[in-house]
Formats: structure tokens, C-alpha cells, sequence
């Protein structure tokens, strides 16, 4: 046999056994040290579920969080200062990160620390009271639960001990339009207004929402967009591509019969609806 021939035969009867083989990968499934094992809270008054927990700098702390009554959004809240409280999936994927009460995105990195994130990361200790709008005392972020269980990272980020009371609950999103099986996430399914309807409202929060509206008067009318917190980036965006920037104090153009438009984040935030919430009115 030449050399050439068994070069072939040999590659030949690898190639055999390569494809006799079958490699399976086993995903490695993410197991935390867990400090507890807890259950989401079916409250818009939600109590704590720890107390005074304490925090060494740099220190991580896992709980295990599951969900006996799914709503629309669930939420983990940790009330106290230089925290970072993040959502992770059973395969260890990051759904939701922030470091303040006002505003969370899907990253970590997304909520990486300046100056101005540094002092919104201080916590307020006061009584929570129901409201149309629904704010966090200390930094918080939400995800949809789609799975009964889940984990949350708490981690303190500031150079001292720190103390925080743990809130972890569920409720239905203080966003009529997207509650339940409402839906207007879609140019199709968007939220029908007129004049006669007055003005409309809705909020950011869960990161990647988006709020569509088809306006359904008769006549060509101005149109007011004003959003609670700049900080989010809302956005208000007609389908042929002109937008107006949400500002506290509002700006206005003109929609005309039959026009869509839709509401989001340009910068991939979401909030408590106290803070994500935006106004869309017809004065």
C-alpha cells in the first residue's frame, strides 16, 4: 500500500470513529450559595420579607425567590445604600440590574456607577403608602415572572458595612394598558384613543416594554407628550420615524386621523411606574 493509500485509510477509519461517537453537552446549571430560600409577597403594600440584613463591603449576597401567585411584574428591592440588586434565571442569566429607585435596565454593565447614579443609590426610608404610581425606597428592579422560581443579588458596592430591609413581591403592572391580558406592545395591538377619550397614560416597567397608540379622531389635533423622570430616556416616536424627547415639562406636536405612535426607552431603562410613567394628552 502506498503512503499516500493509508494517509486515506487512516483518515478514513478516524472519521469512522468520530461518527460513532456522540459528545452530549450537559449545560452546568446555576447553583448559588443561597442565604435563603423566600416567597414573593402578593402585595402593592409589601412588608419586608428580611430585616436589617447586613452587607460587608463587596460582599454578595444570593436569595432564592420563588413566586406562588404570578402578576405582571415581580419585584426585588433592597432598602438601603451603595446596593446593586439583580434578577438571574435558573441558567445564570441577568434579566434585570440597578442601583437606585428610580430606573433599571437588563445589564449589569448598563447600571455601571457615575457620579449621578451614585446619588440616586440612596435609599428612602419612608412609609409606603398605595398611589396611582408606585415607587421604591431603595434600589429595585422588576422582571416579568414567567418561571416560579428565581434568584436575586444583592451587592454592596460602597466601601463600608451596610444594612438593608429585603422586599421581594409581586402585582399587577400599574399600567392599565398592559395589565394582564391587555397588550399594546405592537403597532396591531395598539391602544385606541380619540379626543373624547381624554388623555392617556402608561409606563415603562419592565426594560423592553413599549406602548403603541393609534389615534382615531376625525381631525388634525396637538398633541402633548410629558414624562415623570428624564432619567428613563422616554421617547415618544411616530411610525414615519419623527419622535419627541420626554421632558418633565413637555413638548408638543401635531397627530393627524389614523396616525401611530409608540412610547419606550431609548436607553433600555424601565421603572416603578412613579418614575416611568408618561402622559400623552390632547390639550
Amino acid at each position: 500500500m502506498s503512503r499516500a493509500m493509508l494517509r486515506l485509510s487512516l483518515l478514513a477509519a478516524f472519521v469512522l470513529f468520530v461518527t460513532a461517537c456522540q459528545i452530549t453537552v450537559v449545560p452546568i446549571p446555576f447553583d448559588p450559595v443561597v442565604v435563603a430560600t423566600i416567597n414573593a409577597q402578593d402585595s402593592t403594600e409589601p412588608t419586608p420579607r428580611r430585616d436589617a440584613v447586613t452587607i460587608a463591603p463587596g460582599e454578595t449576597l444570593w436569595y432564592e425567590v420563588r413566586v406562588p401567585v404570578a402578576r405582571d411584574l415581580l419585584y426585588g428591592e433592597a432598602d438601603g445604600n451603595g446596593l446593586r440588586v439583580r434578577w438571574v434565571d435558573r441558567s445564570g442569566s441577568t434579566l434585570a440590574a440597578s442601583r437606585t429607585p428610580r430606573w433599571f435596565a437588563a445589564s449589569v454593565s448598563a447600571v455601571a456607577a457615575s457620579q449621578e447614579e451614585a446619588a440616586l443609590a440612596t435609599a428612602d426610608l419612608r412609609t409606603r403608602s398605595i398611589d396611582i404610581f408606585f415607587e421604591c425606597f431603595g434600589p429595585c428592579a422588576a422582571i416579568a415572572p414567567t418561571d416560579d422560581r428565581f434568584y436575586l443579588e444583592i451587592r454592596n458596592l460602597s466601601p463600608t458595612l451596610q444594612s438593608f430591609d429585603l422586599y421581594v413581591y409581586t402585582f399587577d403592572a400599574n399600567d392599565q394598558n398592559d395589565r394582564g391580558a391587555n397588550d399594546n406592545q405592537t403597532a396591531e395591538t395598539a391602544t385606541r384613543f380619540s379626543l373624547a377619550d381624554g388623555p392617556q397614560g402608561g409606563a415603562i416597567e419592565l426594560v423592553g416594554d413599549v406602548d403603541w397608540f393609534h389615534y382615531t379622531g376625525s381631525t388634525e389635533r396637538v398633541l402633548r407628550f410629558s414624562v415623570r423622570d428624564e432619567l428613563l430616556g422616554l421617547m415618544l416616536q411616530f411610525e414615519d420615524g419623527f419622535s419627541l424627547e420626554g421632558t418633565t415639562a413637555g413638548l408638543t406636536t401635531t397627530v393627524k386621523p389614523n396616525e401611530r405612535f409608540r412610547v419606550f426607552s431609548t436607553l433600555g431603562r424601565a421603572g416603578p411606574s412613579d418614575s416611568s410613567g408618561y402622559s400623552v394628552s390632547l390639550p
